[in-house]
């Protein structure tokens, strides 16, 4: 009798120390834990299941069973989460969300058969490799436009873009787009004309000159009305018969979009074109490159699962 009674004690004390069966536990990913302002992404996060009908009876209870079929499922579920754990995210029903859900029909039209046409004829060069870590944050950086520092706030500029994509392969070039003009060296032989046809219509010169990689320059002017470079963009190459750039657009599902034509703005204000690369080292297949930078904080939460480049065809 005292043994039962003292057995009964025990359990009573080893209930009290648990007041959640420490078996009764789920894994979810990620998991957004929302606040005012802010939605937090973790990489993995335990939920405590709180019904007491998923509660297993401690009759039942015995050695927990690592290769059971269900903590694989559990696991498989859990598999290739967001990254970093720490990531934050703006709420998931803020204007840029709505924004990219919006404009994602057409991007998907016109955007993603160029991403695909690139595709085919990649190279694995290192300008090819530029260009594909470009396409790369225009499909998984999730980034909005904003003149502060990608990593820490999520937003980009173009010359921080530009600088960006190009660090991740080891060059440092400047985030100020009005010195873009002592970056690299200049290609001499393009420019932009104005078609005698019209008084409003550009085509871009000596694009047969250009190189994947290169970074092409946009000017406007100021209140004395003196040209600064306003705009860079990277040159993806000569896609379906048009030159064919990538950089920061205003229009887009994400800051990041893809541009064909120098009709109008972008043959207008076109400023020149510089090389970064020289001939040897855009030919090569032998470089290499950082993971892309995750930022710290998503203004738009991302709205499908980031992919790494290695887990991807081409790195993009």
């Amino acid at each position: 009798m005292l043994k039962k009674l003292f057995a009964l004690i025990m359990i009573g004390c080893f209930t009290l120390s648990f007041p959640v069966n420490p078996f009764d536990v789920t894994w979810a990913a990620p998991v957004i834990k929302a606040g005012p302002d802010e939605i937090d992404y973790s990489e993995y996060m335990l939920l405590l299941d709180k019904s007491k009908e998923n509660i297993q009876p401690a009759s039942e209870i015995s050695e927990p069973k690592s290769s059971s079929k269900a903590a694989e499922n559990i696991f498989e579920k859990a598999a290739k989460p967001i990254q970093p754990a720490e990531s934050k995210t703006t709420t998931t029903n803020n204007k840029y969300v709505s924004n990219y859900k919006n404009k994602y029909p057409a991007y998907a039209k016109e955007e993603l058969p160029i991403i695909e046409e690139f595709r085919s004829n990649y190279n694995g060069t290192l300008a090819h490799a530029i260009v594909g870590r470009a396409i790369w944050y225009m499909e998984y950086g999730y980034m909005i436009y904003g003149h502060e520092k990608y990593p820490k706030s999520g937003l980009i500029d173009c010359s921080n873009f530009v600088s960006l994509v190009y660090k991740d392969f080891g060059y440092t070039i400047t985030s100020a787009a009005r010195r873009y003009n002592t970056v690299g060296s200049k290609v001499s032989g393009v420019y932009s004309k104005k078609l005698s046809s019209s008084s409003s219509k550009y085509k871009l010169v000596g694009t047969e000159k250009l190189r994947p990689g290169d970074i092409m320059t946009f000017w406007k002017k100021d209140s004395q009305g003196k040209k600064y470079i306003a705009h860079v963009a990277i040159y993806m190459g000569n896609i379906n018969g048009k030159p064919t750039i990538i950089h920061t657009r205003k229009d887009n599902p994400t800051a990041i979009g893809i541009s064909t034509s120098f009709t109008y703005w972008f043959g207008e204000h076109f400023y020149e074109a510089r090389r970064v690369l020289n001939s040897a080292e855009r030919s090569s297949k032998s470089f290499s490159d950082a993971d892309p930078v995750i930022p710290q904080v998503y203004k738009l939460p991302p709205q499908n699962p980031i992919i790494q480049p290695n887990d991807l065809p081409c790195g993009f």
